[in-house]
């Protein structure tokens, strides 16, 4: 999985790897001849990311990462705060119940409060979730939509 940003506000494209085996996210910073090379990694323990999105949480038009995560101990979605210098906080992770395998996440408004709120597919619990924003940087627990009988949701889309 790959997620595309300006991670370190150089307005180049900077490009965010998923690295599922070694549980970490390499981020390859652009330069502006279209190549990228230098390179940062960064742990996300064993979150076993299964989705990667690149959006501005907080918005403060800083990049951040949001997450989907399946591993044995972890079944969530994970927040990844961007600080505008190509580093990121440690993830701030959220339970979508032990039996959901969040699939995919994306971010939009969902409450018109002009906060960003994460929409998650969740493949093996036939629905999906929304975790509305606080206004603290912290995300509420799960709502769940059903989206059908053996619906098996892997993926979601927004629009308006």
């Amino acid at each position: 999985m790959i997620a595309v940003g300006h991670f370190n506000n150089d307005n180049r494209l900077d490009i965010a790897v998923v690295n599922f085996d070694a549980n970490d996210i390499i981020v390859l910073f652009g330069y502006e001849n279209g190549s990228s090379a230098n390179q940062t990694a960064f742990s996300i323990e064993s979150s076993r990311v299964v989705w990667i999105q690149a959006t501005d949480l907080k918005n403060d038009s800083i990049t951040d990462l949001a997450t989907a995560n399946y591993a044995t101990r972890s079944v969530s979605v994970s927040a990844i705060l961007g600080y505008g210098n190509g580093t990121f906080s440690n993830p701030s992770t959220y339970s979508t119940r032990f039996d959901s395998f969040p699939f995919m996440v994306v971010s939009g408004d969902f409450n018109g409060d002009k906060r960003m709120d994460l929409a998650i597919a969740n493949f093996d619990t036939n629905n999906a979730g929304i975790m509305l924003e606080n206004g603290k940087g912290i995300f509420g627990t799960q709502k769940q939509l059903s989206t059908g009988s053996n619906s098996y949701s892997y993926s979601i889309a927004l629009s308006d």
